[in-house]
């Protein structure tokens, strides 16, 4: 057999094989990425800098699907679907970041993340003026 023969027919299922990638593995929408993308809108729209965390070897271990950050309130977003629930990793995750003075919510939908920041401006608000 002819090498490049063979090598052309290699690339040739190897490009049958690839077109087909696309469809068949593409990843489903699940509730929460769902909700992820509608939290991140919803920030950039507000004006938040906002970035995901990306899990990985070596990441922080519960650590929130997003931070955002704005006229200096830093605010880690943790998004669940409707039925989801933080694991401990997460609600230990939660505690770090409060117990330090920082800002964590859990968004079920992008109304979590407005009401939490809304409550948060009152509060400093009146803290500044009182």
């Amino acid at each position: 057999m002819d090498w490049r023969n063979s090598h052309y027919s290699i690339f040739n299922r190897c490009n049958i094989l690839d077109e087909g990638i696309g469809e068949t593995q593409m990843k489903k929408p699940t509730p929460e990425n769902a909700v992820k993308a509608e939290v991140k809108k919803y920030l950039h729209l507000t004006g938040w800098f906002v970035f995901p965390i990306l899990q990985g070897l070596g990441a922080y271990r519960g650590i929130s699907d997003m931070i955002a950050i704005k006229n200096g309130l830093v605010l880690f977003v943790e998004c669940k679907s409707k039925r989801g629930s933080l694991s401990g990793d997460q609600m230990r995750f939660r505690e770090h970041v409060r117990w330090n003075g920082g800002h964590y919510v859990v968004a079920r939908g992008y109304e979590d993340v407005k009401d939490y920041v809304e409550k948060v401006w009152n509060d400093e608000h009146e803290r500044s003026v009182g």
